[in-house]
């Protein structure tokens, strides 16, 4: 796959992953980087690309949860 389809792909899910790290984090910084961290880690998942929407959905959820609880037990 290319990497221009790709970044279309990540970009579908974009505000989903923001929207849930800011619901965890409460502060707008913060979840603006727990987002990326989530969105560039599953940038490196091969298989997140010819995954369902649903499923694709579903690592959104689990990656945004893990990089916003990451914000809390990393120094800043």
């Amino acid at each position: 796959m290319y990497k221009q389809q790709k970044i279309i792909i990540l970009r579908q899910y974009e505000t989903y992953c923001y929207q849930i790290c800011h619901y965890i984090v409460q502060n707008e910084q913060f979840s603006s980087r727990a987002a990326e961290t989530a969105l560039l880690k599953l940038a490196t998942d091969a298989q997140f690309f010819t995954d369902s929407d649903e499923m694709r959905k579903e690592k959104v959820k689990r990656m945004s949860i893990c990089a916003s609880l990451s914000c809390f037990t990393e120094p800043n």
